[in-house]
């Protein structure tokens, strides 16, 4: 899994739990492996690619499968942007020059989305 959560995460929860951060991610772990060996069990039961946009489908229908695929394919089109956004963050603390305070760098984003 590809994301940004562990550059922000140990930071967060070491400031709101303080020590008892470590116990949370213990916790956080068995709540994942409960998801984790449901998607073991339903790869192995249907060996086809694009399992995740697959498995609603088998269990749910077309219509929920269809759904389900249309989010996924939007979030992974809006993710991108916002993995690069917290990469840039997270990195402007050892290159400044990444991220630049200026009305003009929005303008000039906002006309290459455009």
């Amino acid at each position: 899994m590809i994301g940004s959560g562990w550059l922000f995460s140990p930071y967060i929860s070491a400031q709101m739990a303080g020590s008892n951060a470590l116990i949370s991610w213990i916790i956080a772990a068995l709540f994942m492996l409960f998801i984790a060996l449901p998607l073991c069990e339903l790869g192995t039961m249907f060996p086809v690619s694009g399992g995740m946009s697959n498995y609603p489908t088998y269990t749910h229908g077309q219509e929920v499968g269809f759904l389900f695929a249309w989010t996924s394919w939007l979030s992974y089109v809006v993710m991108t942007p916002i993995e690069i956004q917290a990469i840039l963050q997270y990195s402007s603390h050892f290159f400044p020059t990444l991220i630049v305070d200026d009305p003009a760098t929005l303008k000039l984003s906002g006309q290459a989305i455009l």
